[in-house]
């Protein structure tokens, strides 16, 4: 029998991560019908950390294992926080505070394959990812909409970068933007 305790029980675990980001762990509710989740309260997720107005979503799918992309970005006044959770396969998320002056800037990771798990990353950090599956697909949220003069990127592949891997990507997928991308010395600030 299905039951209420969703609305008794704390939606989600807050883990705090490396440069103000977060993991926000939802809470699974099942019944002989299936599984019930919130994978996104502002209330819950963000009352204490910062403000995060959701403006935009987007739903992206990769079809191969070791498509990268990013370390992408928005400069201010158009920077955004992000939220992001798998709902197919799995990804390795990347993150880099862009504020790090140390000669070598180091790339935080984790990898999410659960959608009842959120990132979120604050508006002073890069971000990118690696599909470590084939077809795997995430939701992709915004507090702020794209700027497209705004936008900026930071080479993954640069010496003045520390990025580890889960799986090689391949060089073949990048985009152009991503094959061009500064380094984190050189990037648009």
């Amino acid at each position: 029998m299905f039951t209420n305790d969703r609305k008794e029980a704390m939606p989600f675990e807050i883990e705090e991560l490396a440069a103000e980001a977060y993991l926000a762990k939802g809470h699974i509710f099942s019944d002989e019908r299936g599984i019930s989740y919130t994978s996104y309260e502002a209330k819950e997720n963000l009352d204490s950390r910062s403000t995060f107005d959701l403006v935009e979503e987007s739903i992206i799918k990769t079809k191969l294992s070791g498509c990268f992309r990013g370390l992408h970005y928005q400069l201010e006044p158009h920077a955004q926080a992000k939220i992001v959770n798998v709902t197919q396969g799995s990804a390795q998320f990347f993150w880099v505070d862009l504020q790090d002056d140390s000669p070598i800037a180091q790339v935080n990771s984790i990898i999410l394959s659960s959608p009842h798990v959120s990132l979120y990353t604050p508006r002073t950090c890069a971000h990118g990812f690696l599909a470590l599956e084939d077809d795997t697909v995430f939701v992709l949220k915004v507090d702020r909409s794209l700027n497209f003069c705004s936008r900026a990127e930071v080479s993954a592949f640069a010496d003045d970068i520390d990025i580890v891997f889960h799986v090689p990507p391949s060089r073949d997928l990048l985009s152009k933007r991503d094959q061009y991308a500064p380094s984190f010395k050189t990037r648009r600030r």
